[in-house]
């Protein structure tokens, strides 16, 4: 998995995984509570707006939902929650493991620290926001309709989506090749 290859901490393994397969912005990741996670088993996740977080992590425009998590992401979930962060009182996801903040809920620098470090191990420029936008294109190649994506990823104007959910390179030179008569 690729994953264990950039991220060796099961935390941060999680984190990208969550960010991507659940479409999630970087805020909405962390401010995830643990009672967000009552039907975890089922791949169930919600998405909660709160008022004056522990990390300033808030739900854009406070839209709240839900989100689909495959089974590799709640496997990594449970084992994260068994092993790494049972012995800490929080009722966040995702805590600082180190330092002098562990135990609390992480913050933004946090994981833009994480970002950097990876953009280091993999040799060019990423941020979180990137899996979001993997998220929309891989659901747009999947064949997902435009409005679902905007539905799932809570964007009030599909513009906001549209910008998201571009075809990678790869589809429009297949679809390119499609069009050109033989």
């Amino acid at each position: 998995m690729l994953l264990k290859s950039v991220c060796s901490c099961r935390r941060d393994q999680i984190l990208l995984a969550f960010m991507y397969e659940g479409g999630e912005r970087l805020s909405e990741a962390i401010g995830t509570h643990l009672c967000d996670l009552d039907n975890l088993e089922d791949g169930i996740v919600k998405i909660i707006p709160r008022i004056n977080p522990e990390n300033n992590a808030r739900v854009k425009n406070y839209a709240g939902g839900l989100i689909k998590l495959p089974r590799y992401v709640i496997d990594l979930i449970i084992d994260y929650l068994t092993y790494d962060i049972s012995k800490y009182d929080s009722d966040y996801l995702f805590l600082t493991l180190r330092g002098t903040n562990e135990g609390k809920p992480m913050k933004a620098d946090n994981v833009e620290k994480l970002f950097a470090r990876l953009s280091k191990k993999v040799g060019y420029k990423v941020h979180p926001h990137m899996l979001r936008h993997g998220f929309a294109t891989e659901k747009l190649e999947a064949g997902w309709q435009m409005v679902d994506i905007q539905a799932y990823l809570r964007h009030k104007n599909l513009s906001s989506t549209q910008i998201y959910a571009t075809y990678s390179d790869e589809l429009k030179k297949n679809n390119f090749i499609m069009l050109v008569p033989k």
